[in-house]
Parts: structure tokens; C-alpha cells; sequence
């Protein structure tokens, strides 16, 4: 069974192997080509070695000046050849590995800006993604330099082996076995690296989130005034330490296995020079073949870290492109066409895994919607309201194409007929978080992160979410950088959130649902933000909001006020306020509130 999966392992990390090269040469042609030559110019120099001393043996007893110049010169330039080619090899490798690394990175990067929202919330698949992302510096990007080392050396075994096949082919033989304990113990050491590197690199981000806690606004200041430190201090000794236990089987299985490999080849290496000496041949077969040996030794010795670093990252390696795949796969279907109706068939859901709510906290498990049915005509604005977990957000991430129904369908309505597709749906509709990400960017990529949009129309829209006045302020406008991180501007709450608003106003979807949008900011502000979206939005745009104000709602079309997964009453605001109703009853809760 072992053998079996050895060849499995080398058949899989032959083809890594062979992707990397071809992708390598069609990266940068130029720049692999070069890499090659030069990691195998230097591999060449054994076999060079003795082939030139045994010729230099072949001169008549009387020309021992011109034997004496042969040999000084071939000694002279296989050392200068091996220490450029050396150099040379090591410098373009970089240069390769580095160019390697910039190009597959921001490929992955354009990859993951494509990923749909349900790949997101897959734990399994963000774990491989981050994962597959953490490969890329030393793994992804290395797999063709080491590839070019294997290869390479291999070819210098092979014409070392015939040079002094002619002296002592016992000797070749030899010689050549000896990169066998290497290749083997680096494989193993490789299957050990491959058995921790996952937890090391979960280990790893802990380790890092903990130090960005302290690092930075506000969470840092909010560390400076609480006693204690919330034990982020002991954490970070405890997880360094599970860090360095974990990663230092590393090192120790392979000073385990380099020091067993290295005794077989010292062994192999002696009997070959007995051979050799015990051969019969004159004195410049035995130079050759002892200074080829050595030789050769010296330059295939590092055949076993390059095949053991191809061996660990072939597993990465797969998972890169298996993750990029899928994120290929998730592509854009094309926005609907306005006007879009919505209509909402007997729909039940239920978080997945322990009973998870829609505030994200444990509960029991039971379905967060359960059998829902409502319709939103196109063009019209409708408001959600209801007490936290009443199932507001798990409806419109529905709407929005974030989730799936357990049951029921969601479906879009309009001239193109009906559709319950859910990338159609996800591509047709913003969705405003109440947790929105404050992505510390240019404020121009913020509000318009496609880049596609006009300055005239990126202005309008800040204007229309009311937040121009600001934007016009700020040292660079547009083009100002986002949050105290990276030396950018510190925005308040409600700016931030007019922001989110104005990107709204931009997406050009004609869907547009706000979780809470206006939060942060006072209660006129957010009457005027819903007038300019009742009033002001693109024609035919189907607007659904939720809202904790429901004294902000008068002017929406339609309300739904939803209690334990279920729509209990709909109608219009002022209808509502008089039926006596739940809607009635957190009115008042929240006039009370204020």
C-alpha cells in the first residue's frame, strides 16, 4: 500500500512539476530559458571534469607541459564556471520565483473579486482558499525553480554516470545511487511539513490577528483603556509557542533523516572510489573519476531539498488551482433589466450547522424563515421592520442571492419573464449591510469599485447620499485614502455609512436592498437619505429596506413587519399605526425609545 502511494505522489508531483515549467515559459520566456542554461551549465561541470582530464591523459609520456596545461585550465575554468554558474542560477531563480509570485498573487487576487457570496459563507472553501492564497509565495512560485533543480541534476547524475562508465562502471553505478537517500528523505520530510503546514498555518493567522489588535485603531485603543488586555498578551505566548512545537517536527525529521541519508551516501561515495582506485587504470583515470565524484557530489547534493520542497508543494500546489477553478467557475450571469418585481413562494430556511441565527450567535436549531410568502412589485420601495431575529436579514439575503432556500423559491419578475436563478439574482441586486466593511481604499474606489463610472456621475451620487459636503472637504476629494491604517483620512460613522449609501445610488442594479443603512446617523438625516431614494432613485429601481425607525417609513410603498420567521402584517405606514398590531407596538417601543 506504501508503494502505491509513493507513485501516486510522484505521478502527481511529476505533473506539478510540468505545469509549473510550462506555465513558468509562458509567464516569462526569456527569464526561464535563462534559468535553465544557467542550473544546467553548472550541472554539466562534473561530467566536464573528468571527460576533459581523461582526454588530457591521452597526450604522449614526452608532452607532459601540454597534460599539465589541459589539466591546470580544466580545473581552473570548471571552478570558475561552477561558482559563476552557481551565482548566476541563484540570482535568476530569485528573479523568477519573485516574478512568479507578483503574477500568480494578483491573478488569485482578480479570482477572489469574482466570488460569489455563497462561497463565502463555505467555512471548507474559505479555508482552502486562504490556504491556497498562503501557497503562492513559497510554494506555487517555487515549484518551477525546484523543478529546474530536480531535472537538472538528474541530467548530471546521467552524464556523470557515462563519463565514468568507461573507468569503473561500478563506480557510475554507485555514484548515481547516491541521490536516492536523498530523494528519500527529503520526501519525507516533505509528507511531515505536508502534516503540519495547515494547522501551523491556522496557528499563523491567530498569531497575526492578535497582533494587528494591538497594532491598530480602534482596537488598540480600546485595549488601552481596558484592564487586563482581554488576555491577548498570554494568547500570543500560548500560540507562539503551539507555533514553534508544530513547525519544529519540521526541522527536526529532516536533521534526522539528512544525517542517516548523508552516512549511505558517504558509504556509496567511498566504495566508488575504492572501485575506482582498485580499478587498474593510470593516474589520471583515477584524478578524473575522484574529482568527478567529489564533483559531483557537491552539485547534486542540493537535488534533495529541491525534490523534497517539490514533494511538499505539490498538495498546495493542486489545491491553488482546484480554488482557482471554482472561483472561475462562479462567474458573472448579466444584470436584469429594470423594472424587476419580486416574488417570495412559500420559502422556509435554516442556518446550517448548530443552529446559528441571523445575528450570528448559537441557538437552537430551527428554521429562521418558515414558509414565508409575499410579493414586492417592481419599482416600488418596501420596508422590513421587526424585533432583532425576527428574520429580516435572512429574507433579503434570500432576495439578494447570498443564500439558498431549504424550500420554496425566490424568483425575479419582469420583461425577460421570471427567473430563480441564484447568480442572476446576486448580480441583479446591492445589498447594504448593518455590518458593512470599511475598506480602507481611495474614497473613489470605495463608492465606485468597478472604476467604470464618470467623475460627473460619482459626484451626483455623493451628493444624493448626502455626502458631498464632507467628500468636498477632505485634503484630496475622490481620490482621498480611506482610514488611520495606511495614513488615511478617519471618517466617523454616519460618513462612512452615507458612503455605503452613495455606492448604492452607483451600483446601477435594479434591485437595491439596505440592511439598516442609516444606523449611523441621525434620525432627520436618515429621513432625508430615504426621500432621496424614494424620489431620486433610477427609474424603476425595486428598493427594500429594513429599519429599527419605523417613523421613517412613511413614505415607503409598502411595509412587512415580520415576527419569528413569519410576515404577520403588511400594508402602509399609516394603516399600520392604527391596526393595533405589531407594527403599532414597536412604534410605540420606539417613541418611547427615543
Amino acid at each position: 500500500m506504501r508503494s502505491t502511494n509513493s507513485r501516486v505522489s510522484l505521478r502527481v508531483t511529476a505533473f506539478t512539476g510540468w505545469w509549473a515549467t510550462v506555465d513558468s515559459f509562458g509567464k516569462f520566456p526569456v527569464l526561464t530559458g535563462a534559468t535553465w542554461l544557467a542550473c544546467l551549465s553548472m550541472m554539466a561541470v562534473p561530467s566536464l571534469q573528468v571527460w576533459s582530464i581523461r582526454f588530457a591523459g591521452e597526450f604522449a609520456p614526452g608532452e607532459a607541459g601540454a597534460r599539465l596545461l589541459v589539466v591546470s585550465a580544466v580545473v581552473a575554468f570548471s571552478a570558475t564556471l561552477l561558482g559563476f554558474g552557481s551565482s548566476l542560477y541563484s540570482s535568476l531563480s530569485r528573479i523568477l520565483q519573485m516574478q512568479l509570485r507578483t503574477r500568480y498573487g494578483a491573478e488569485f487576487s482578480k479570482a477572489m473579486s469574482d466570488i460569489s457570496p455563497e462561497q463565502t459563507l463555505d467555512n471548507d472553501f474559505m479555508i482552502k482558499a486562504r490556504a491556497a492564497r498562503e501557497a503562492i509565495p513559497f510554494n506555487v512560485a517555487w515549484q518551477a525553480t525546484s523543478t529546474i533543480t530536480v531535472v537538472s541534476a538528474l541530467v548530471s547524475m546521467i552524464l556523470l554516470a557515462i563519463s565514468l562508465w568507461g573507468i569503473s562502471p561500478i563506480a557510475a553505478v554507485l555514484i548515481s545511487l547516491a541521490l536516492i537517500p536523498d530523494l528519500i528523505a527529503y520526501s519525507r520530510v516533505a509528507g511531515v511539513e505536508n502534516e503540519v503546514w495547515q494547522e501551523v498555518s491556522a496557528v499563523g493567522r491567530r498569531i497575526d490577528y492578535l497582533d494587528q489588535l494591538q497594532d491598530f485603531a480602534p482596537s488598540s485603543t480600546e485595549l488601552a483603556k481596558a484592564h487586563g488586555g482581554f488576555g491577548i498578551a498570554e494568547e500570543v505566548s500560548e500560540t507562539q509557542q503551539k507555533f514553534a512545537l508544530l513547525w519544529n517536527k519540521v526541522p527536526r525529521a529532516s536533521l534526522r533523516l539528512s544525517l542517516i541519508a548523508s552516512t549511505v551516501v558517504f558509504l556509496l561515495a567511498l566504495v566508488s572510489i575504492w572501485t575506482v582506485a582498485g580499478s587498474g587504470i593510470g593516474p589520471e583515470g583515477i584524478a578524473a573519476a575522484m574529482l568527478g565524484i567529489v564533483s559531483g557530489l557537491s552539485v547534486t547534493r542540493s537535488v534533495g531539498a529541491a525534490f523534497g520542497e517539490l514533494m511538499a508543494s505539490t498538495p498546495l500546489v493542486i489545491a491553488y488551482k482546484k480554488t482557482l477553478e471554482s472561483l472561475h467557475l462562479s462567474g458573472r450571469r448579466g444584470v436584469l433589466d429594470s423594472p424587476i418585481g419580486i416574488e417570495v413562494d412559500d420559502v422556509t430556511f435554516t442556518y446550517p450547522g448548530s443552529g446559528e441565527n441571523e445575528g450570528g450567535s448559537s441557538a437552537k436549531k430551527s428554521p429562521a424563515l418558515s414558509r414565508v410568502t409575499c410579493t414586492f412589485s417592481p419599482g416600488s420601495m418596501v420596508a422590513l421592520v421587526g424585533e432583532n431575529g425576527s428574520g429580516k436579514t435572512s429574507l433579503v439575503k434570500l432576495i439578494a442571492g447570498i443564500t439558498s432556500p431549504d424550500s420554496g423559491q425566490v424568483r425575479y419578475t419582469g420583461s425577460f419573464g421570471n427567473t430563480s436563478d441564484i447568480a442572476t439574482l446576486r448580480d441583479s441586486s446591492s445589498l447594504v449591510f448593518q455590518d458593512y466593511t470599511r475598506f480602507e481604499v481611495k474614497l473613489r474606489d470605495f463608492v465606485d469599485p468597478t472604476r467604470k463610472l464618470d467623475d460627473d456621475v460619482v459626484r451626483e451620487g455623493l451628493i444624493r447620499a448626502r455626502a458631498w459636503d464632507f467628500v468636498s472637504s477632505l485634503p484630496n476629494g475622490t481620490q482621498t485614502m480611506l482610514g488611520s491604517q495606511w495614513r488615511g483620512e478617519g471618517l466617523s460613522g454616519g460618513q462612512w455609512q452615507r458612503l455605503v449609501i452613495a455606492r448604492t445610488f452607483l451600483s446601477q442594479s435594479p434591485v437595491w436592498i439596505l440592511d439598516e443603512p442609516t444606523s449611523a446617523v441621525d434620525a432627520v438625516t436618515e429621513a432625508a437619505i430615504y426621500r432621496d431614494v424614494i424620489r431620486e432613485r433610477p427609474k424603476g429601481t425595486t428598493v427594500i429596506v429594513i429599519s429599527h425607525r419605523p417613523e421613517a417609513l412613511r413614505e415607503v410603498d409598502q411595509i412587512l413587519v415580520m415576527k419569528d420567521g413569519h410576515v404577520v402584517e403588511q400594508g402602509a405606514y399609516r394603516d399600520l399605526c392604527s391596526a393595533g398590531g405589531e407594527f403599532e407596538r414597536l412604534s410605540k417601543w420606539a417613541e418611547r425609545g427615543r
